[in-house]
């Protein structure tokens, strides 16, 4: 089908987007450089929301919630907000509920999102984290979800191999889950100075420190935007980072287990930011088309179709639900629709059940992880996969005193359930997964007896 583009509502002066993400709400979520971000109707691009009350002059990277809360949070990557470069913006209340900051002049580009173990058990739970790269002051920083304020983990300075301008992020974890590691993009940079491009790399909980890794394709090679994911091997799920690079144009494939990289062809124009698709692949915006890739060592390009005229593509999702690719077009203040083509549909995707860790609680209990389940299409687990949570029950809920959540599935195609809340009486509470409407739910039933055996 044809790539579509609508224009960005101009109210109250020129909005240029930069990001965009579907929110908890179902809408399309898109920051701009002027202290606005605007909520656009999937079904009816032309219908659009701006809000501007508390929202930074400038914004960039979007990040639905990681844990499920109907919250997006916004990276804002200069001007006079000074402090707080990560903002908790509530779909609900249509409005800034939080201001996350380090210190002065703190600026954030690119944010993501992980859950990491809080012990190694299996029903140990799991804490939600942002994570964002700072380039004024080189460090990767991170908010925990639910508490006030940032924290950060600085590059060493003093030498060139250092001196880098940090770009884009992404985090990995260990297979207990409990370690999380963090891949940031580092460029040249004029203004301050920046030296060198490269790939750093650190593990907090290991006391590591940080490591450069050179590109494949020569010092003057600058990495852009970078996303983590796995891919199966017999029984293991190895991790890999996908980045997108200029001079030369490429993407890049990093092995994390082998530390080895692999190189698609050079590209004619600048690709930008990188999302996983349901079907699988990689799908990349760039300054002249859009691109998609198989996640293998070959890179293949696929066939898509040209974009409109005059047209170029920055920020990128993809919508599952959907099976819709939208993006940014800063070019000419619009935002793009492509319906992914009925071949890339993950009809064969599923999801399914991994663990139970907690089969029984007592009334009034918590029961901090009753399953962990994950999506599989075509084979391989499948990040950023909208699984609905579902309690069905008498009085049990969410610690929130809600029965019903979306999260989306993970680096490693993953979702905890999220803790339920035991009632007052003994029952059995029924707890359903699935991808929406698309697929029969994936059901355990949690037990509530006042003696557990």
């Amino acid at each position: 089908m044809p790539v579509e583009e609508f224009p960005i509502q101009q109210t109250g002066g020129s909005l240029v987007p930069h990001s965009v993400a579907v929110d908890p709400q179902g809408w399309l979520s898109v920051t701009t450089d002027n202290s606005a971000l605007v909520q656009i109707s999937r079904r009816d691009p032309t219908a659009q929301t701006v809000h501007r009350d508390a929202l930074p002059e400038f914004a960039a990277g979007i990040l639905k919630d990681p844990t499920g809360r109907k919250v997006v949070w916004l990276a804002s990557p200069t001007g006079p907000q000074d402090s707080d470069p990560i903002h908790e913006f509530d779909v609900e209340a249509r409005r800034v509920i939080n201001k996350h900051g380090l210190q002065d002049g703190t600026r954030a580009q690119a944010i993501t999102g992980v859950r990491v173990k809080t012990g190694s058990g299996p029903s140990d739970a799991s804490k939600g984290y942002v994570v964002f790269a700072e380039p004024t002051h080189t460090s990767v920083g991170y908010v925990e979800v639910g508490k006030d304020g940032a924290n950060h983990h600085p590059l060493p300075t003093g030498t060139d191999e250092f001196d880098t301008w940090l770009w884009s992020v992404a985090a990995t974890l260990d297979t207990t889950r409990t370690k999380c590691t963090y891949w940031a993009t580092g460029q040249k940079h004029d203004e301050p100075e920046r030296k060198t491009n490269g790939l750093y790399t650190y593990t907090p909980a290991d006391d590591d420190t940080w490591q450069r890794i050179p590109l494949p394709n020569g010092a003057e090679q600058v990495p852009i935007h970078v996303i983590a994911g796995v891919l199966r091997e017999d029984e293991r799920r190895d991790p890999y980072l996908w980045i997108s690079a200029r001079n030369p144009h490429q993407i890049l494939r990093y092995d994390i287990r082998n530390k080895s990289w692999a190189s698609s062809p050079t590209l004619t124009g600048e690709p930008r930011q990188l999302a996983f698709g349901p079907d699988g692949n990689i799908w990349v915006a760039g300054t002249d088309q859009i691109h998609c890739f198989e996640k293998d060592a070959a890179l293949r390009s696929l066939p898509v179709p040209a974009l409109p005229s005059g047209s170029e593509a920055h920020g990128i999702c993809v919508d599952p639900s959907d099976q819709v690719l939208w993006y940014t077009n800063r070019k000419t203040n619009t935002i793009g629709k492509y319906p992914l083509p009925d071949g890339s549909r993950a009809t064969t995707g599923k999801t399914q059940v991994l663990a139970q860790p907690q089969k029984e609680t007592c009334p009034g209990a918590v029961a901090e992880v009753p399953m962990v389940a994950e999506f599989v299409a075509l084979g391989e687990p499948t990040p950023e996969i909208p699984l609905t949570c579902r309690i069905i029950s008498e009085e049990a809920t969410f610690t929130d005193g809600s029965r019903e959540r979306v999260i989306a599935t993970d680096p490693v195609g993953q979702v905890a359930f999220p803790a339920v809340l035991a009632g007052k009486v003994e029952e059995d509470v029924f707890l359903k997964m699935s991808w929406g409407d698309n697929e029969p739910s994936t059901t355990v039933i949690l037990r509530v007896r006042n003696d557990e055996e």
